[in-house]
């Protein structure tokens, strides 16, 4: 897909092509859409954003899912706010994806054994490490996976959308459209960029 193919689209290709262009990112490391920023709000109030890995799309359903370690911060930020954001932005398109919605944390059952059957040994090696993500280190190889935790440490983020927002930057007319949900389904309306 090049600038001229997506500047072409209608409203109901931008809702077609933004749900398309998520939906195939989980299954290609080398794609940008792939990995996200997500913001969330801590306790504070303070806004805190990462790059998280988009690991599954639920198009029908509007749902995104992100994987993270339990004793990560964004666990203590959603406990305050289920709120969150996610950006996507592939420089190539130029295009840029903005996802809120409303996460909910699975710590066990189906869902998360599901995911964590689907981890690679070197994906789920991230969750193995005895110490919390963000703990001090005197060398960075000390960060070493411990098989024996499992999948103890192993969260799930699903994320309902609300709304997107699409993002078009151009030197000929940059566009913008906002999709939200109508019915079961999405009604995309163009917005000031």
């Amino acid at each position: 897909m090049s600038d001229s193919p997506l500047a072409e689209l209608d409203l109901p290709g931008i809702t077609r092509e933004a749900w398309r262009v998520l939906a195939a990112a989980p299954a290609n490391p080398a794609n940008p859409l792939r990995l996200p920023m997500m913001a969330t709000v801590d306790a504070a109030g303070r806004p805190r954003s990462r790059t998280v890995v988009l690991r599954e799309v639920d198009v029908d359903r509007g749902v995104l899912e992100v994987h993270t370690d339990k004793r990560s911060g964004k666990i203590e930020d959603l406990r305050f706010s289920p709120h969150v954001e996610l950006c996507f932005y592939t420089a190539r398109h130029r295009l840029q994806i903005r996802a809120p919605g409303v996460a909910a944390v699975h710590t066990d059952g189906a869902v998360v054994s599901e995911a964590w059957a689907r981890l690679s040994p070197p994906g789920r090696s991230i969750y193995q490490r005895p110490a919390p993500p963000a703990s001090p280190l005197d060398d960075p190889d000390d960060a070493v996976a411990s098989e024996s935790l499992g999948s103890r440490n192993f969260v799930v983020i699903r994320i309902t959308v609300e709304s997107l927002d699409w993002l078009l930057l151009r030197r000929e007319g940059t566009r913008r459209a906002r999709l939200g949900r109508r019915g079961t389904g999405w009604e995309a309306t163009w917005i000031t960029p």
